[in-house]
């Protein structure tokens, strides 16, 4: 398996974990064990997982010294250093494609579960899947 591909990998059993938790809160038809868990996945996402991204990212950077700019745009005799620098950078697209598409899929489980609890509740739930997208962002 190459490199790449590893860290692909890896990525995906992530986010495969993180949603099968998700669903496993609201198949309680309990709002505060979704929220907690929603919470938690947005501090899990937020912390350790976007610190590694980050991480892999300043490593391949580093490794040439170069500005980023110049580390994006250099020609092709540093084809394998830059395959290492695309890899980590589409890992970290990926990484946001797959939160916002989390975001979504869990939206729509909340709404099919949920439609019948008050409305302070469902605010409740609304408010933890918004804070996916301050992930996202940050």
């Amino acid at each position: 398996m190459k490199k790449g591909q590893k860290h692909l990998r890896w990525l995906m059993m992530c986010f495969f974990i993180v949603r099968k938790c998700a669903e496993r809160a609201i198949a309680t038809c309990s709002t505060n064990t979704a929220c907690a868990i929603v919470n938690h996945i947005n501090s899990a996402l937020g912390g350790h997982f976007k610190q590694k991204l980050e991480l892999d990212l300043r490593e391949q950077i580093q490794e040439r010294g170069d500005s980023f700019a110049n580390k994006l745009f250099q020609s092709s005799r540093h084809q394998s250093d830059d395959s290492k620098l695309f890899i980590v950078l589409n890992n970290m697209e990926t990484a946001g494609f797959y939160m916002l598409t989390l975001k979504e899929q869990l939206r729509d489980q909340f709404e099919d579960v949920f439609s019948r609890v008050e409305e302070k509740y469902l605010a409740m739930i609304r408010s933890g899947l918004d804070d996916l997208n301050q992930t996202y962002s940050r």
